[in-house]
């Protein structure tokens, strides 16, 4: 069951820590193992990959959290510098940028977002993670995790509308 997992979860879970937890991108594939090592040593029997999910991110989350802590990248767990850097690289590369698809613009869309909507963002469409799950796994009500995602959708279409004003 563990390997069934790990070829489902793990390719998923190091692109969540690389793209969440971008100063943790280097450590990405040490965390992701980290995390089936303590699936390993659980006492916790999963039944089936889909209790399996929400567990996995959890741990995965609290993996980068206690990682930034420890290493003293500050209290904030996901990094704005990150997309400053690519907000950079747009404004140097504008005729560049005017050639990129659309899932392109939406990834730096994605990347402008506050740090826990840029979570929210990927757990909700990448990972297809209902509210109540992503509500449970940030100590959030779901109604709270419904009106940030209403807000995410709103930031993205500002910020399409403004690449395509351009």
């Amino acid at each position: 069951m563990i390997s069934k997992l790990w070829k489902h979860y793990y390719p998923r879970i190091v692109f969540y820590v690389r793209h969440s937890f971008p100063s943790l991108k280097n450590e990405a594939e040490d965390l992701c193992q980290e995390v089936f090592v303590r699936l390993h040593t659980s006492t916790t029997a999963m039944a089936d990959t889909i209790s399996a999910r929400p567990w996995l991110y959890a741990v995965t989350r609290n993996l980068c959290i206690d990682r930034l802590r420890k290493t003293g990248k500050g209290s904030a767990y996901l990094s704005d510098a990150h997309a400053e850097s690519l907000e950079d690289t747009r404004l140097d590369t504008i005729a560049e940028l005017e050639r990129k698809d659309e899932r392109d613009e939406v990834a730096l869309g994605i990347a402008k977002l506050k740090p826990a909507d840029r979570e929210i963002c990927y757990m909700y469409y990448f990972e297809e993670m209902k509210t109540d799950e992503i509500g449970r796994l940030l100590h959030r009500p779901s109604g709270t995790i419904k009106y940030r995602l209403f807000r995410i959708r709103a930031a993205l279409k500002k910020h399409l509308e403004a690449i395509n004003e351009v």
